[in-house]
């Protein structure tokens, strides 16, 4: 980022503190900022011990300088910014559901990079209990007294209730195999409720199996569930709306002629599927 941009974000820092009274220390706190930090975001001659991360986010906060996004902003995108502010602001449990190739990855991961006090983690089908909270843990930078899980457990959920806006982001949970690490997470919604926000995103198979096992009354899933205060399902790729926003990512990449959008359209059935496509095109075409 420019030194003029830099300059732009502080500048609009110190009317925000002076439009609402704010002293340096209490406007770090409110953003979950380190005090520290906040002297070297402040003086021009240690901006360079501030990570470009931290000056996106500043920037994303303050509203002081457009940085411009390739993302393309789809109603799946905005729903799931939606969804995490949401659980970070009011501090609850929201979980996503949609298709493979929605767009959850690429939201989250975006929310995540322009959002302070956000921990992300994607996790793996090979997750047991332990392998959650090692990973969790990994994600906030924390450690724990021991290598024991209920000490590094702890140690999450200190964190989180001691955090301004901290939100967990956790993201293909319905690729864990295990009950015990859905029942783990579980615990956290618990241990954290009313206190930090938590994003559980995955497929349809999520709600569904979630569903089932309480159905089933399976041990831990009715805590699960009550606590989750808010289930976000994703438009279908097919919808009009959806298959619009499909037409103006075409065109966003430079593909106009409607020929070759509607071979695009007809051999895309996610949004995933619809950049391959879109790049074979692009080569095909020769663009």
């Amino acid at each position: 980022m420019l030194n003029e941009q830099k300059d732009q974000i502080v500048r609009a820092i110190k009317e925000e503190m002076q439009a609402k009274s704010l002293s340096q220390n209490a406007w770090a706190t409110k953003k979950g900022i380190s005090k520290s930090h906040m002297s070297n975001i402040l003086n021009p001659d240690n901006w360079a011990k501030v990570g470009e991360r931290t000056w996106n986010v500043l920037a994303n906060k303050v509203a002081a300088v457009s940085l411009g996004s390739s993302l393309y902003p789809t109603s799946n995108m905005r729903i799931i910014t939606a969804a995490c502010q949401d659980a970070q602001i009011n501090k609850r449990v929201v979980a996503i559901s949609g298709y493979t190739g929605a767009g959850k990855t690429t939201a989250l991961k975006d929310y995540d990079s322009t959002n302070f006090n956000t921990h992300y983690l994607v996790c793996r089908s090979s997750f047991g209990v332990k392998d959650m909270a090692i990973n969790i843990a990994e994600s906030m930078g924390v450690q724990a007294k021991s290598g024991r899980t209920i000490d590094i457990e702890d140690a999450i959920i200190e964190k989180m209730n001691n955090s301004s806006e901290s939100l967990l982001i956790l993201d293909s949970v319905s690729k864990l195999r295990k009950d015990a690490a859905l029942q783990f997470i579980g615990d956290l919604c618990e241990a954290t409720e009313n206190k930090a926000g938590i994003i559980i995103a995955g497929t349809e198979f999520l709600s569904d199996y979630i569903g089932k096992m309480v159905q089933r009354n399976k041990r831990g899933f009715r805590e699960l569930n009550r606590r989750i205060y808010a289930w976000t399902n994703l438009p279908s790729f097919n919808t009009p709306k959806v298959q619009k926003e499909a037409i103006a990512i075409c065109k966003n990449h430079g593909i106009w002629n409607e020929q070759q959008v509607k071979t695009i359209l007809k051999k895309s059935t996610c949004f995933g599927s619809l950049h391959n496509s879109i790049d074979k095109m692009k080569k095909a075409i020769g663009n």
